[in-house]
């Protein structure tokens, strides 16, 4: 029994290459109005409030905890003279 040898590329014709067409573009073009670069704000307007918002919300959750814990630890003191005395 003979290996099944197929050749595709013998067999294909060549097609032409399709050539570039080169375009100048103004700068005005390039840059865009503000109106189509107003989702590009909001986005990076977005990208930055969010994770701005949850560091501030983790900064002053920290800050509570360890006030918190200073306050426990205070009255923890208070208990500990009064049953001293």
């Amino acid at each position: 029994m003979y290996p099944l040898d197929i050749n595709f590329l013998k067999e294909r014709q060549e097609e032409p290459k399709p050539q570039r067409q080169t375009q100048t573009v103004t700068t005005e073009e390039a840059t865009g109005s503000l109106e189509e670069m107003l989702p590009l704000i909001v986005g990076a307007a977005i990208g930055l409030i969010l994770p701005l918002g949850v560091a501030g919300y983790w900064y002053w959750v920290s800050n509570q905890t360890a006030s918190n814990e200073e306050r426990i630890n205070n009255v923890k003191s208070k208990v500990e003279q009064i049953e001293q005395d």
